[in-house]
């Protein structure tokens, strides 16, 4: 399917400007809601599935942030087209049957009966989570006019994670950190993040492996918050993880300019002559390649947009590319060829 393909990396939140693109390479908010006289999806039966789907799938056709969307459900979708939904961040895991409703650039997108009823999603370009938290809000406010949605006057918005229960609202970014990495204090910043309410995980696709400094920050408990709360207490957090970063890759620059160079354009020439790359070794070297081109480290030797290669070189990507362009081979040297084809 060439059309997902050029969809799935074509999202608006994998290039262009945005605040603090060098480190964040996007935000994102999830707001989690449920109808009150159904069963949570968990213990649902099939027609109360196919209730949730229909009577939110018609609620959700007015809205403006979703029009011209795609549905797209698991039946449409062969292994590898699923797989991409995956390692793009916009399905759960491998086996997740939820139909999603993804708007022409990516930015807004609906899940139905997935984790909770309705998960609506909103992404944007490097460290942006209030504008994430807004519009995500702006959607459930006009979707609210014609559905009903399960509220507690103690707990609030009910959903299937006790934790989200309140505003029901879920915050991530997308860091690159390989400034802290290399200077080993990634291990000791993420901890002091985690008492601050802001958890970490892998990139997706990965399980829980760290590559290239590549990593997920997510907003933890909601109850009890407001969505202002949760809001700016992340955007502060990711804001001086920011700052740590930026100075750690200055002071790298200063004390050991000569090996952070050779270091990035070992990568560079790695990925410009290798024939065999692993998922993970691929992934470190776009890091440093990444690295590299914000620092101005490179002229015209790497391509202007590197986010997208990074999600490129993953399985499911990598397979349909390979099938939309008559590509055969290992998955090592499929990797290897794509990446020597994205030079300039």
């Amino acid at each position: 399917m060439s059309e997902l393909l050029d969809r799935l990396t074509g999202l608006v939140w994998l290039d262009g400007d945005g605040p603090w693109t060098s480190v964040v390479l996007h935000s994102r908010a999830t707001l989690a809601r449920n109808i009150p006289d159904l069963r949570f999806p968990g213990p649902a039966d099939e027609t109360e599935r196919m209730e949730v789907i229909t009577r939110l799938s018609q609620a959700l056709q007015p809205l403006p942030a979703l029009s011209g969307a795609t549905a797209l459900t698991a039946g449409m979708l062969c292994a590898d087209e699923r797989l991409m939904l995956v390692e793009s961040g916009l399905a759960a895991s491998f086996s997740d049957e939820a139909p999603l409703i993804l708007s022409p650039d990516g930015g807004s997108l609906a899940r139905l009966h997935a984790r909770d009823h309705l998960e609506l999603v909103v992404h944007r370009r490097g460290l942006d989570p209030l504008t994430t938290l807004r519009e995500v809000m702006v959607l459930e406010r006009a979707l609210a006019r014609s559905v009903d949605f399960a509220f507690d006057d103690q707990f609030g918005y009910l959903t299937s994670d006790p934790s989200v229960c309140g505003p029901g609202i879920t915050l991530e970014a997308l860091v690159h950190l390989p400034g802290l990495m290399m200077s080993s204090q990634l291990s000791t910043v993420l901890d002091g993040l985690a008492l601050n309410g802001v958890n970490c995980g892998s990139f997706p696709g990965f399980d829980q492996d760290i590559h290239g400094g590549l990593l997920r920050l997510k907003s933890t408990a909601a109850l009890g918050r407001s969505e202002r709360e949760i809001g700016r207490d992340f955007t502060r957090a990711v804001a001086e993880l920011v700052q740590l970063e930026i100075r750690s890759r200055e002071e790298r620059l200063t004390a050991s300019r000569l090996e952070l160079v050779d270091r990035v354009h070992r990568s560079l020439g790695i990925l410009h002559h290798a024939r065999l790359l692993g998922e993970g070794e691929a992934l470190g070297h776009l890091s440093f390649l990444r690295l590299g081109f914000q620092l101005g480290l490179f002229r015209d030797e790497v391509p202007e947009t590197i986010d997208p290669l990074i999600h490129g070189i993953l399985s499911g990507h990598l397979a349909v590319w390979a099938r939309v362009h008559g590509e055969e081979g290992e998955p090592e040297a499929l990797r290897a060829r794509f990446l020597r084809r994205s030079w300039p």
